[in-house]
């Protein structure tokens, strides 16, 4: 399948292009940019190599969030536009997700992401040969009540996923982290083809954002 994918919830928002399903053109921006703008400045560029590309893609991938409330917003209205537009489905990725994916093979992931007002963004997956398995859905927490659940399993077991402005946080406690994720749309994408074929019955306009906005003490383990 032909389709593209989207992120702009986390502080690098990106697109990317994939063809016969495999990727072949990825677009990395500061969210200082405006969405806006740089997505529609994305597609032209991707145009000028691919002149089918609108009439080609089977769907869109998108980033739901958690993450900026602007950026889930603008995300998932443009792809929606081009989904209503084309006829096209979108399928939905939680940004989580998509960060868990650049985890370590074999060990548990755990994402945490700024939500500000000292609280953060936190989910836990096992990954097995790319395959993730949610065992923590994403909950906005306090630090303290992330640092136990991270407590009950062994250092050696965990590999944290977050940003650089918070990375001190848990690499001071002695977890292998990974900050500054980029090109999270790439991620989405891949993510997305093992999912797709139970969205594409459903009207793009039923997709719907992932807010979080206030402590989810709680959250469900699986």
């Amino acid at each position: 399948m032909n389709f593209l994918s989207i992120s702009t919830t986390q502080l690098r928002a990106s697109l990317s292009y994939f063809r016969s399903d495999k990727n072949v053109i990825n677009f990395d921006f500061s969210r200082d940019l405006a969405p806006s703008i740089w997505l529609c400045q994305s597609i032209d560029l991707i145009e000028k190599n691919y002149r089918d590309l609108l009439d080609t893609i089977d769907y869109i991938a998108v980033d739901i969030g958690p993450g900026s409330f602007t950026g889930i917003k603008v995300g998932l209205s443009f792809a929606q536009s081009i989904a209503i537009s084309k006829n096209l489905f979108i399928v939905p990725i939680k940004s989580c997700a998509g960060l868990a994916f650049f985890g370590i093979d074999g060990y548990k992931i755990a994402t945490i992401t700024n939500a500000h007002r000292n609280l953060f963004y936190f989910a836990l997956y096992e990954k097995e040969k790319n395959n993730l398995k949610e065992i923590i859905e994403v909950s906005s927490l306090p630090l303290d009540q992330i640092l136990k659940e991270l407590e009950k399993y062994g250092k050696e077991e965990i590999c944290t996923i977050t940003e650089k402005e918070i990375e001190h946080l848990f690499s001071a406690k002695g977890y292998f982290t990974i900050a500054n994720i980029q090109n999270l749309s790439y991620a989405v994408g891949e993510l997305s083809k093992k999912i797709r074929e139970k969205f594409k019955n459903i009207l793009p306009g039923n997709i719907e954002p992932l807010f979080l906005r206030q402590p989810d003490i709680n959250f469900k383990v699986k």
